[in-house]
Order: C-alpha cells, then structure tokens, then sequence
C-alpha cells in the first residue's frame, strides 16, 4: 500500500474520532451549560477540527519521515555497492509496500550478480591457470601494439618477468628493435584487422640471444565493432628453424650431387648407357649415405625420409628418359649412318652432335626447374639456337630471334619441337644466306587452348626449284617429317622466293 495512502487512512480516522469526541464533549457541556447554544457548539467543533487537524498533520510527518528514512536507508546500501563494489550488501525490507519490493526486487538482482561474478571469477581462475600451464606465451597488445598482458611463460621464453614487459611496445622486443621498417609492418598487419597465423619474426632476449617466435594472434573487437587490438600465442621455433636450415642444407648436398652426376650422364656419348648404370649405382650409394647421416638427426628423420623417396624417384625417371634418350640418339645414329659421306664424315658427326646436343639441352633446363616434368620452351629455344649461331654463323649481319613466352611442354613434346628446331635453323644458317646476304631466322611457338603452332622461318635465298621437302634425300628434312609425324602433327611450307617459311601444327594431350 502507497505511504500516502496510509496516510490519508490515518488522518480520516484520526479527524473522525476526533470529530465524535468532541461532538458529545459539547453535547454534554451544552445540557450543562448556558448561553448562545448554537455559537458555543461551533467553537467547540472548531478547536476541535483545528486540534485534530495538527494530530492528522503530525501522523503524516511521522508516517512520510518513517518512508523517507527507508529511502536513505536504501541510498546508503547503493552507494556502498556502487562505491565499494560490496556486493555483499542488501537493501533493508520493511514491509510489503512498494519501497519495500523495489527493494526486494533490488536485493534478487544483486543475488543474481553475485552469483555470476563468482562463476566469472572461477573461469577467469581457471583460464589463468591454463595459460600459465601450457608452454606458448600468451600476450594481449592494445592498437598501438603496446603489450597489456603477457604469461609468466615469458620468463623461460626470454628471460623477463611478466611486469617487467607490460607497458612496452612489441617493437622494442624485435631485432634491430623500433624503426621505420619494423613499426611500418607492424601498421600493415595490424591494419588489415583479419587473425593472423604462424607468422615468424626474430626477437632478442633479455641475455641478448636472438630467437625465432612463431606468433598467431586475432584481433580484440569492441562492442562497437571496432578492433581495439591483437590477443595470440608465441612459441620459439628456433631449434626447428636450425633442423629446417640443416635439412636445406642436406637437400642442397643431394641436389648438386643430382646435377654431379646428371652432368656426368649427359657428358658421356660411347659405351652411355653402361656409365649410367654406374652413375645411377653411385647416386644410389649416395643416397644411402645420405639416409644414414640424417638418420642420425632424430627431429627431422621422417622428413629426411620423405625427401630420399622424392629423389629416389627422380633416379628412376633420370634413368628411364636417359633409356629413351639413348634409343633415339642410336636411331638417329642409324639414320646418320645410312646418309654419311665418306668424304666429309665430319660433317656428319657434328650434325650428330648438335642433334644430341638439342636433346640434352632440354634435360638441363628441365633438371634447373621445379617441374621435372615440364620445360620452358621459350628459355630452351633461346639456349638452343644461340648454340646454333655460335656454330654456323661465321660474319656479322645474320641474326635468330625466338618469339616463345610463358609456354611449357611435357618432355615428349619438347624433345620432338628441339629436333625440328634444330634442323630447320641449322639448315637456315648454312644454306639461306650463302650469297652473303644479310638475314634473318625466325623461331615462334603459338598456342591456342591444347593447340600449338611451331614456325620457323627466314628472309634468305629460299628452296631450290623443283625440291619437295617431303621426299628429299636430305637427313635433316626427313627427320623433320619424321619428327612431325611423331607429334602427330602437321607441317607445311610457305616458300616465295624471298624466303622459306615452315609451319608445325600440333596438340597437346590434356
């Protein structure tokens, strides 16, 4: 019930009795009394009215100061609660008026509160004591990558002690400490506002030593949305950094040891393919040795395994296209044989040799990249007729150009296209400009979709009259043919006059 109301039943009450009091007080003063009968009896209901009027006032005072000093009552618990964060406190109950339920309906709430804040205390506990039990460092950092927080991780990490780097910058940690470079990085991740993972930097102890930290964080957001800072996870990669530098190191061995002995395979022309049998059994020792010595590397076994598998593989395809290799140069050997002079058996012999030499340029750019099974045409053509112009241009005034770019063939492919290559600006360079023109060869290699265009031509003298160049009794051309064939592609030949101009079209599988 309303304090007012109360008080409005009290002083109703209190002027009613007040009123029959009086009321029969005058009656019997007035059957006792004389004088004006009716002016006596309205003095009396007056002092009456006026002295149960002050009682009514008067129990109103003390009903409103009784609610007032509840109010305070309830104020001074608030202020503790907000001032102290006493949760502890609740607000007195004095009745079922309505202070009283504010006040119970207050005291439910800090019930409530109270609860929760000993649950988020218990989380809070227990996530602390997860942090400090693992063995990464976990750290906060506000948008001006100032450290707020870091686990006493730190102290076996860098030697510090948790206070000691709460304050300080992340860039005073970092090599070479704060600068332009380092603080303008920081700004380009930090501001993209996206998590980061495993990024590595070097950072320097408190002893000096510098450390490798693999850090991964994500950002702090506000309830606004916006990124107020970073909270992650740091660990030393140091000794795994070394492991990786030491298996680097073991792959680079291995590699030149790949190339070593590649080299030595392509170098060797009589009795190839008994040295390559050797060869190979020497990388297979080698590769033996190698698997023993990082064997005795224990954190990196099973990735030194990995890698001797990959290389032991390589091994296998070296020696099946070494096979394959050898089996083309005996035709082209054979074919050679059938067409030699006995007059010029030099020529032969060196038309033999840039033949093979064609062959075994594509296995040195293929052994040069990453994609053993793939080369980079354009970087071969260019390594290739060079080799040419240095053989058979003698005087200045002839020139090769190759217009290939940013194509690559499987090794069945570029073999075949070498050979044509080959052929064709050989027999460009000796016969084109023999009436000591100046000129020019053209090597291209077009490709739409699985089809390629292979041209090559030039500005020189031209065919003689009357020649077919699919039956003729040149080796060169019927290689060239033949060659075609094997890419199970198309050849034809645009000769003006003014210069001859071969066109190769083929696909590619895929």
């Amino acid at each position: 019930m309303q304090l007012r109301t109360k008080a409005l039943i009290v002083v109703t009450a209190v002027l009613a009795l007040l009123f029959v009091v009086f009321y029969s007080l005058a009656q019997v003063i007035i059957l006792d009394g004389s004088g004006d009968l009716g002016a006596r009896v309205r003095l009396y209901l007056l002092v009456g009215f006026a002295f149960g009027l002050a009682i009514a006032f008067g129990a109103v005072f003390v009903i409103e100061k009784i609610g007032i000093s509840q109010v305070y009552t309830m104020a001074e618990a608030v202020r503790r609660i907000r001032e102290e964060d006493d949760l502890s406190v609740r607000l007195p109950v004095a009745g079922r008026d309505e202070v009283s339920r504010f006040a119970e309906t207050i005291n439910m709430t800090l019930d409530a509160v109270e609860a929760s804040r000993q649950q988020v205390e218990a989380s809070e506990l227990r996530f602390r004591s997860l942090v400090e039990s693992i063995n990464d460092v976990v750290w906060e950092i506000d948008g001006g990558m100032v450290i707020t927080y870091v686990s006493p991780r730190i102290r076996d990490l860098m030697g510090y002690e948790p206070q000691e780097l709460v304050g300080r910058t992340f860039h005073e940690l970092m090599k070479g400490g704060r600068n332009e470079q380092t603080v303008a990085a920081a700004a380009k991740l930090l501001g993209s506002n996206r998590p980061f993972d495993l990024l590595a930097t070097p950072v320097v102890r408190r002893d000096g030593a510098i450390i490798d930290l693999e850090v991964s964080a994500v950002p702090i957001v506000d309830r606004a949305g916006q990124v107020t800072g970073y909270r992650g996870v740091a660990r030393d990669v140091s000794e795994r950094k070394r492991a990786g530098e030491a298996l680097k190191k073991t792959y680079d061995d291995l590699e030149l040891r790949v190339q070593q002995r590649t080299a030595e395979l392509k170098e060797a022309n009589d009795s190839l393919e008994t040295k390559v049998e050797q060869r190979t059994s020497e990388l297979a020792s080698a590769v033996q040795a190698l698997q023993a010595e990082v064997a005795e590397r224990k954190r990196v076994e099973q990735q030194m395994l990995s890698s001797l598998q990959e290389k032991e593989v390589l091994l296998k395809e070296i020696h099946h296209r070494v096979k394959n290799n050898l089996q083309i140069i005996s035709s082209l050997l054979s074919l050679q044989s059938e067409h030699m002079s006995a007059h010029d058996p030099a020529r032969a012999f060196r038309e033999s040799q840039d033949r093979i030499r064609s062959m075994a340029l594509i296995h040195e750019k293929l052994y040069q990249a990453r994609d053993i099974s793939r080369v980079d045409f354009g970087e071969y053509a260019r390594s290739l007729t060079a080799y040419l112009s240095r053989s058979y241009v003698t005087r200045p005034g002839i020139a090769v150009s190759v217009d290939i770019e940013g194509i690559a063939l499987d090794i069945d492919k570029a073999i075949p296209c070498g050979l044509i290559i080959n052929e064709l600006v050989s027999n460009a360079l000796k016969y084109a400009f023999r009436d000591g023109r100046d000129g020019e060869v053209r090597v291209a290699l077009a490709r739409d979709g699985n089809a390629f265009t292979l041209t090559v031509g030039d500005n020189g003298a031209g065919l003689p009259p009357g020649l077919d160049f699919r039956d003729t009794p040149s080796l060169g051309l019927q290689l060239v043919n033949t060659l075609v064939s094997q890419l199970e592609g198309r050849i034809e030949l645009r000769d003006g006059g003014t210069g001859t101009e071969y066109r190769i079209t083929f696909r590619e599988k895929g």
